[in-house]
């Protein structure tokens, strides 16, 4: 019998991958070639560490891709945005707990996807807590979408102008998670009520949507008109959403003013 022969030398293998778009291991290969402490490694044990680094390194560019598209990298407290750097207090209605179990987003990635609803007065962390939950869920490679109430109604009423407006919302449901922050603080336009409904109608049991804003939830019927599409709007939120009530002081009071 034969042995088996390599008949690729180490410049061509690294370029067979290339052409194979297996770029990371063509690039972790040329390191281990060079590199002394690989070179009495097993075939399974040195393919293993090359099939890994693809893995990991495909993994790390669809969250970047993910993150970038979000809209969230411009807010405020995005570098902030981390478990280990939140304020936790009962007193406050915030947990670490419960960041840490929001943030695997299994309530997303779900054959029966949940809502969130976080309220709170300005300053509690309401973004902060979006930001954490949108950046986990960008790392486990979920697309998600960021944008505040205003900007959201104001591209649907734009859309609903140009006649684009189911396109529109297909572009939103293609994420998995949509992030809609400072909700109720603007008035809220009288035809875009039904707009509303419709797009949490088309993500209802298919993607999850997080609300997220100053008012209370007792006020939000009337905020929406007090008509049957605001009934249709809270039952589907209502009765499918985790809900994070955040209390206190703002957490901006901390900042020590500096002299000028």
């Amino acid at each position: 019998m034969n042995k088996p022969r390599n008949l690729l030398t180490p410049d061509q293998v690294v370029a067979a991958l290339k052409t194979l778009k297996l770029t990371a291991m063509a690039q972790k290969y040329e390191e281990m070639q060079g590199n002394p402490q690989y070179q009495h490694l097993s075939v399974d044990d040195t393919l293993g560490i090359l099939v890994d680094y693809e893995s990991k390194s495909r993994v790390s560019k669809r969250a970047q891709r993910c993150l970038s598209r979000s809209g969230m990298t411009r807010e405020e407290p995005f570098n902030q945005a981390n478990i280990d750097l939140g304020i936790y207090d009962s007193n406050r209605g915030l947990q670490r707990e419960t960041v840490r179990k929001l943030a695997t987003c299994s309530w997303v990635d779900d054959i029966d996807p949940y809502n969130l609803i976080v309220t709170g007065a300005s300053g509690t962390g309401k973004t902060w807590l979006l930001l954490v939950i949108g950046k986990a869920a960008c790392e486990k490679g979920l697309s998600v979408r960021y944008i505040r109430f205003s900007d959201l109604m104001e591209e649907m009423d734009d859309a609903k102008e140009h006649k684009q407006l189911a396109s529109y919302r297909d572009r939103l449901n293609r994420n998995k998670l949509l992030i809609i922050d400072d909700f109720g603080l603007d008035p809220m336009p009288v035809d875009m009520c039904s707009c509303l409904l419709t797009l949490l109608e088309e993500r209802y049991s298919h993607a999850s949507t997080v609300l997220a804003g100053q008012m209370s939830m007792d006020l939000w019927h009337s905020y929406l008109g007090g008509n049957q599409s605001a009934d249709a709007i809270l039952d589907r939120l209502f009765n499918s959403s985790y809900v994070v009530k955040l209390h206190g002081k703002s957490l901006r009071e901390k900042k020590t003013r500096r002299e000028l």
